[in-house]
Protein backbone atom coordinates (compact mmCIF):
# COMPACT_ATOMS: atom_id res chain seq x y z
CA UNK A 1 0.00 0.00 0.00
CA UNK A 2 2.92 2.55 1.19
CA UNK A 3 4.41 1.49 -2.18
CA UNK A 4 1.12 1.99 -4.41
CA UNK A 5 1.16 5.78 -2.29
CA UNK A 6 4.59 6.91 -2.98
CA UNK A 7 3.97 5.87 -7.10
CA UNK A 8 0.64 7.92 -7.13
CA UNK A 9 2.44 10.98 -5.54
CA UNK A 10 5.19 10.98 -7.98
CA UNK A 11 2.39 10.57 -10.79
CA UNK A 12 0.25 13.56 -9.57
CA UNK A 13 3.55 15.27 -8.92
CA UNK A 14 4.88 14.64 -12.40
CA UNK A 15 1.13 15.42 -13.76
CA UNK A 16 1.46 19.05 -12.08
CA UNK A 17 4.48 20.07 -13.21
CA UNK A 18 3.54 19.57 -17.00
CA UNK A 19 0.36 21.00 -16.04
CA UNK A 20 2.83 24.34 -14.86
CA UNK A 21 4.52 24.06 -18.20
CA UNK A 22 1.50 23.61 -20.77
CA UNK A 23 -0.32 26.45 -18.86
CA UNK A 24 1.67 30.15 -19.13
CA UNK A 25 -0.33 31.87 -16.75
CA UNK A 26 -0.13 29.04 -14.09
CA UNK A 27 4.06 28.76 -14.54
CA UNK A 28 3.76 32.65 -14.61
CA UNK A 29 2.33 32.71 -10.84
CA UNK A 30 4.20 29.95 -9.82
CA UNK A 31 7.27 31.98 -10.67
CA UNK A 32 6.17 34.93 -8.83
CA UNK A 33 5.12 33.11 -5.89
CA UNK A 34 8.67 31.77 -5.81
CA UNK A 35 9.91 35.33 -6.14
CA UNK A 36 8.20 36.92 -3.44
CA UNK A 37 7.70 35.90 0.13
CA UNK A 38 3.70 35.56 1.04
CA UNK A 39 2.20 36.05 -2.57
CA UNK A 40 -1.11 34.28 -2.33
CA UNK A 41 -2.30 32.76 -5.01
CA UNK A 42 -6.37 31.62 -5.70
CA UNK A 43 -6.52 28.74 -7.65
CA UNK A 44 -7.69 28.52 -10.67
CA UNK A 45 -7.31 32.18 -10.71
CA UNK A 46 -4.90 34.13 -13.54
CA UNK A 47 -3.87 36.67 -10.49
CA UNK A 48 -2.40 37.02 -6.97
CA UNK A 49 -1.65 39.02 -4.21
CA UNK A 50 0.77 40.50 -1.81
CA UNK A 51 -1.48 41.46 1.44
CA UNK A 52 0.10 44.92 2.74
CA UNK A 53 -2.67 44.87 5.95
CA UNK A 54 -5.83 46.47 6.29
CA UNK A 55 -7.22 46.20 2.91
CA UNK A 56 -4.35 47.12 0.83
CA UNK A 57 -2.61 44.82 -1.16
CA UNK A 58 0.14 44.85 -4.51
CA UNK A 59 -0.72 42.18 -7.30
CA UNK A 60 -0.33 41.10 -10.50
CA UNK A 61 -3.18 40.11 -13.19
CA UNK A 62 -2.44 38.18 -16.14
CA UNK A 63 -5.11 40.05 -18.88
CA UNK A 64 -5.60 38.73 -22.51
CA UNK A 65 -3.36 41.35 -23.77
CA UNK A 66 -1.29 43.14 -21.10
CA UNK A 67 0.55 42.03 -17.56
CA UNK A 68 -1.09 43.93 -14.74
CA UNK A 69 1.10 45.07 -12.04
CA UNK A 70 -1.35 46.27 -9.63
CA UNK A 71 -2.00 47.99 -5.86
CA UNK A 72 -5.36 47.76 -4.80
CA UNK A 73 -7.02 49.01 -1.47
CA UNK A 74 -10.47 47.93 -0.68
CA UNK A 75 -11.58 48.49 3.52
CA UNK A 76 -10.22 52.29 3.52
CA UNK A 77 -12.67 55.02 2.03
CA UNK A 78 -10.65 56.22 -1.06
CA UNK A 79 -10.16 59.88 -0.02
CA UNK A 80 -8.31 58.70 3.14
CA UNK A 81 -6.12 56.39 0.37
CA UNK A 82 -5.93 59.12 -2.00
CA UNK A 83 -4.71 61.65 1.00
CA UNK A 84 -2.03 58.77 1.89
CA UNK A 85 -1.26 58.73 -1.81
CA UNK A 86 -1.10 62.02 -2.65
CA UNK A 87 1.25 63.01 0.86
CA UNK A 88 3.96 60.50 -0.47
CA UNK A 89 4.56 62.06 -3.26
CA UNK A 90 3.06 59.26 -5.74
CA UNK A 91 0.58 60.91 -7.78
CA UNK A 92 1.73 60.58 -11.23
CA UNK A 93 4.77 59.52 -10.22
CA UNK A 94 7.45 58.28 -12.84
CA UNK A 95 8.14 54.17 -11.99
CA UNK A 96 11.33 52.61 -13.76
CA UNK A 97 11.31 55.45 -16.91
CA UNK A 98 8.56 53.78 -18.67
CA UNK A 99 5.68 53.84 -16.16
CA UNK A 100 3.43 56.46 -14.58
CA UNK A 101 1.50 55.69 -11.50
CA UNK A 102 -2.10 56.86 -12.04
CA UNK A 103 -4.16 55.66 -8.82
CA UNK A 104 -8.03 56.26 -9.48
CA UNK A 105 -11.23 55.20 -7.97
CA UNK A 106 -13.15 51.54 -8.74
CA UNK A 107 -15.68 52.29 -11.71
CA UNK A 108 -18.17 49.61 -10.02
CA UNK A 109 -17.27 50.60 -5.85
CA UNK A 110 -15.33 54.10 -6.03
CA UNK A 111 -14.18 53.27 -2.46
CA UNK A 112 -11.89 50.98 -4.04
CA UNK A 113 -8.58 52.51 -5.45
CA UNK A 114 -6.13 50.93 -7.71
CA UNK A 115 -3.16 51.94 -9.72
CA UNK A 116 -2.34 49.06 -12.61
CA UNK A 117 1.12 49.64 -14.39
CA UNK A 118 0.73 47.26 -17.63
CA UNK A 119 3.19 45.24 -19.30
CA UNK A 120 1.77 44.38 -22.50
CA UNK A 121 2.23 40.89 -24.67
CA UNK A 122 0.95 39.70 -27.59
CA UNK A 123 -0.15 36.51 -26.44
CA UNK A 124 -0.03 34.79 -22.62
CA UNK A 125 2.57 32.81 -24.09
CA UNK A 126 5.16 35.79 -23.47
CA UNK A 127 4.55 35.19 -19.70
CA UNK A 128 6.87 32.56 -19.89
CA UNK A 129 9.65 35.15 -21.38
CA UNK A 130 12.80 36.31 -19.08
CA UNK A 131 12.10 39.87 -19.85
CA UNK A 132 8.81 40.11 -19.14
CA UNK A 133 9.26 38.27 -15.99
CA UNK A 134 12.53 40.28 -15.14
CA UNK A 135 9.87 43.55 -15.72
CA UNK A 136 7.24 42.18 -13.82
CA UNK A 137 9.70 41.08 -10.73
CA UNK A 138 10.79 45.10 -11.20
CA UNK A 139 7.76 46.82 -11.15
CA UNK A 140 6.15 44.37 -8.46
CA UNK A 141 9.29 45.21 -5.79
CA UNK A 142 8.55 49.09 -6.75
CA UNK A 143 5.08 49.28 -5.96
CA UNK A 144 6.14 46.94 -3.21
CA UNK A 145 9.08 49.97 -1.78
CA UNK A 146 6.48 52.65 -2.75
CA UNK A 147 3.24 51.09 -0.64
CA UNK A 148 5.13 49.29 2.12
CA UNK A 149 3.80 51.38 5.07
CA UNK A 150 0.15 52.15 3.95
CA UNK A 151 -1.14 49.59 6.13
CA UNK A 152 0.36 50.62 8.87
CA UNK A 153 -0.56 54.15 8.35
CA UNK A 154 -4.00 53.87 8.76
Amino acid sequence: LNLMLMSLKKNLLFLTEADDKDDPVESFRNFMASQIDGMKLPKNKPYGSLPLGQGFQIGFHARKDHLAIQFRSDKIKANKVFNWINKKGLMGKNIADDYILQPMPGKKNPNVVTAELNIPYNSKDELSKNDLRNKAIELFNILKGEFKDIGSSF
